[in-house]
């Protein structure tokens, strides 16, 4: 763990949530499945040179690069996780 200090939401009540920060590279609906293809593919290659991964290791992260499909897997996971921690928790923004 990256932030070994920091209590997970499982030590501080809030069962069942396993949470990553993640980072995407979004692009509008109406890309080409072409472009969005040749994008993809160019940037799993430059995660995955050697460089880039120690780089951003440095950093704290943890390179797992995936593709569009794989992106609206995690999204549609997320908001079904979090959405049931909102309305468990009955968080609601300050105005």
């Amino acid at each position: 763990m990256l932030a070994s200090d920091l209590p997970t939401l499982r030590e501080v009540g809030v069962m069942g949530a396993d949470v990553e920060l993640w980072t995407a590279l979004a692009g509008p609906a109406s890309l080409p499945p072409h472009v969005r293809e040749k994008i993809t593919a160019a940037i799993i290659e430059a995660i995955k040179a050697d460089e880039t991964r120690q780089r951003l290791i440095s950093v704290g992260w943890q390179p797992s690069p995936s593709t569009a499909e794989g992106l609206r897997i995690r999204m549609k996971s997320d908001i079904k996780t979090f959405g049931g921690i909102i309305m468990m928790r009955n968080i609601r923004a300050e105005s």
